[in-house]
């Protein structure tokens, strides 16, 4: 929680009620003005007391930007191709002059809070400028500023000119979810304090690379290091440069091409690369865990290879926990069309001389109600999954990695890894739902909830595939199970498993209630989700000793018990996480 939250939560309720009065203006006179004046709460306060007043403030100050600017202007015609990513790359050369007067320079610096602010906005304006300019200003920027002991000042300086745009380049044509057998190479020779970089064959090409295909001078490569006696020693990542910054023309010994249309997200460049023997300094190596000395030996701080290669992707869930918000943003979006167009469109009625507004129709309401909680719900706790990511991300940059940090680090990426996929499936299935919900007129492109599900769909398999991030939660969570029958503390420093040290405990629990009000208790529904998750838990694990016992090999054996258990257990631990967290903090939410 950032420190305008903290300060609003001092206020007394009346004078909340004056600053949200002064910072948003009143909703636009109109057919759904007999709805508003029903509601039961004041949405003015409630968006404050749940954004904060500085980032209330920063949205107002971009929606006022947008809107005066006639660059921002949606056009009142279909682009082509080209025009959309012409578009795009103008608009995100603008993005730096507008931040630059929200927040006088790098939004890294600011706090999480206008980050979140700064996604939302522009994901409901359009992805693909919001991606595009993320990709360079925060993941690029980001690593650099994390992964590194040596600034590179120069690419760091000069990307606030937009002379540089930065690319993430992970993903390769036959290799997305199995990083370790990334196929790129980087050799390192000694005799020119260089590594040579090199694409063995057309499987190892770098694919699905926002900003490479048009824009990118620069990208984090990600490449399987060896030392001149041949040895290799896993996955690392080294910032190279693709492009001259001038021309945009790819230097010798890259090839750069455009994955050409997508089904959406067309404003953005993906493109792939080869390397040919393509020579990069010594120093272009993220030092941070690893490195090569000039005579060739390679050292690290961590010396278990597994280990170093979870640590070499642990910026990856600063992605994850992005794309959390972005999916619930999509979520919103469509429901605020599809619960307006509830409003005014009218359909029937008791009798001929008057027609109800759809929304009055239990069912209408059956279909979006869910949704609406659910996207409230997620919302929130994504924002503090994304404020405890932020966190720990400054933690390790000034204090390193302390076994405190470890901790907390494998519990982020549980949660990021069973949160995404809860985000992602419930905003593709809500979104479907407002589409229908709408009518033939939601089939429209005006209605845009069209673009919302097309731009949407890549959240389901970018920065990790949803059915295998699901194993990956699983897997953590099995670990913890193991450390409970071994005798150890499960240690959950966000307490989304702590839980598990009272596993015999919460096995035994049996439902007792006796009335309908017992059952809207929330703490009996979480009592049921504790349970629910350690019999899977349970079951998981005898799942897995009952295939090993036939013979079979762990890794079929956890392939044979995904389907009915291990995915249904990251989900629901998701969905148990996100309640955990109104639950004990009901009182500020």
């Amino acid at each position: 929680m950032d420190k305008f939250r903290k300060t609003n939560v001092t206020l007394s309720p009346s004078e909340m009620r004056l600053l949200a009065e002064r910072l948003l203006p009143d909703l636009p006179s109109g057919p759904l003005d007999a709805y508003r004046k029903k509601a039961s709460f004041n949405w003015k306060l409630l968006k404050l007391v749940l954004e904060g007043e500085a980032n209330v403030a920063i949205e107002t100050k971009i929606w006022t930007l947008l809107t005066e600017d006639p660059l921002f202007h949606h056009p009142n015609k279909g682009l082509s191709h080209s025009e959309t990513r012409r578009l795009a790359f103008l608009r995100f050369k603008k993005l730096s002059v507008i931040i630059e007067r929200l927040l006088g320079g790098n939004l890294l610096l600011q706090g999480n809070g206008p980050q979140i602010t700064f996604t939302r906005c522009f994901g409901m304006y359009d992805w693909s400028l919001y991606i595009k300019y993320a990709l360079s200003h925060f993941v690029f920027r980001y690593m650099i500023m994390t992964s590194s002991q040596r600034y590179h000042s120069e690419i760091y300086d000069r990307m606030e000119s937009e002379d540089i745009v930065g690319c993430l380049m992970l993903t390769e044509l036959g290799h997305g979810s199995n990083l370790k057998k990334l196929q790129t190479k980087a050799v390192y020779d000694a005799s020119t304090e260089e590594f040579v970089l090199d694409t063995p064959n057309l499987e190892s090409t770098k694919c699905w690379v926002g900003n490479l295909g048009q824009h990118a001078t620069h990208g984090i490569v990600y490449a399987q290091l060896y030392t001149p006696d041949g040895v290799c020693h896993g996955l690392h990542s080294f910032v190279v440069q693709l492009r001259d910054p001038r021309t945009r023309l790819p230097y010798p010994g890259v090839t750069i091409g455009d994955m050409g249309s997508k089904i959406g997200l067309n404003g953005l460049d993906n493109g792939f690369a080869q390397f040919h023997h393509y020579r990069i300094p010594r120093d272009s190596l993220f030092n941070r865990l690893s490195d090569v000395t000039p005579e060739g030996k390679f050292v690290s701080s961590i010396k278990n290879d597994n280990r170093r290669f979870g640590a070499a992707l642990a910026n990856l869930s600063a992605g994850r926990c992005a794309i959390i918000c972005m999916c619930t943003t999509n979520l919103l979006k469509a429901l605020v069309i599809a619960v307006r167009y509830s409003g005014v469109r009218r359909q029937f009625g008791p009798d001929e001389s008057e027609e109800l507004p759809i929304w009055e129709y239990q069912l209408q309401r059956w279909r979006l109600l869910p949704y609406i909680s659910a996207a409230y719900a997620i919302h929130v706790f994504g924002k503090y999954i994304c404020e405890s990511f932020y966190d720990y991300s400054v933690e390790s940059v000034a204090r390193g990695n302390s076994p405190e940090n470890k901790i907390l680090s494998g519990e982020l990426h549980c949660l990021s890894c069973a949160l995404k996929p809860l985000s992602g499936w419930t905003a593709r299935d809500g979104i479907q739902e407002c589409r229908e919900t709408c009518g033939g007129h939601g089939y429209l492109t005006i209605a845009r909830i069209g673009d919302i599900r097309n731009d949407h769909d890549a959240n389901l398999t970018y920065e990790g595939d949803n059915n295998v991030l699901v194993q990956q939660a699983s897997q953590f969570l099995l670990l913890q199970l193991r450390n409970k029958q071994m005798g150890r503390k499960v240690s959950s420093p966000l307490n989304s498993f702590d839980f598990i040290n009272d596993m015999d405990n919460n096995l035994k629990r049996k439902l007792t209630v006796t009335s309908v009000d017992e059952l809207m208790n929330p703490k009996i529904c979480l009592d049921a989700y504790k349970w629910l998750i350690c019999h899977l838990l349970v079951e998981c694990d005898r799942c897995l000793k009952e295939e090993i016992g036939k013979g079979v090999d762990p890794f079929t054996a956890f392939s044979n018990c995904q389907a009915y258990r291990l995915r249904n257990l990251a989900v629901i631990f998701a969905e148990h996480a996100t309640l955990q967290y109104f639950q004990d903090r009901k009182s500020v939410v």
